[in-house]
């Protein structure tokens, strides 16, 4: 800016003022469209993630059968992570599990204090057969 365009000391008494409010505007405007498109994107996000949303899109069954290392059926307890759907398997091993929301899932299985995690994708109104699984269960130390 040259010297002579240079605001003077009367200018600065009465207070500068912003030269293009416009531009301000329009600033604030694109932080307010890009705040609501973050919290829309994170819903959405939460909305595909959530059980309801699953329970509406479909959902499937679960099968297989729990075995020990030397391939011997353990009766066991089956848990689907995140939902409060659960089962059992017989004393042949086998297991089936119904009504399981659709999408990524992981199950639990538990036997004598142990636990296994598997993660599992289930289909709308399709079986996922999980075949034999050998149970090697995780334990705390002492127990």
């Amino acid at each position: 800016m040259a010297f002579e365009s240079s605001p003077s000391l009367k200018d600065y008494g009465k207070g500068l003022t912003p030269k293009d409010r416009a531009a301000a505007r329009w600033r604030i405007v694109w932080m307010i469209m890009l705040a609501l498109f973050l919290l829309t994107a994170i819903t959405v996000v939460n909305l595909f993630k959530s059980d309801q949303f699953a329970r509406v899109v479909g959902a499937g069954t679960v099968i297989g059968i729990v075995v020990d290392e030397n391939g011997k059926p353990l009766d066991a307890e089956i848990y689907i992570l995140r939902t409060d759907i659960q089962g059992y398997a017989n004393n042949a091993g086998a297991f089936e599990i119904r009504g399981v929301p659709v999408g990524a899932r992981a199950i639990v299985i538990a036997r004598q204090g142990g636990g296994m995690e598997l993660p599992v994708q289930v289909t709308a109104g399709g079986t996922t057969d999980l075949g034999q699984i050998k149970f090697i269960g995780t334990r705390v130390p002492g127990q």
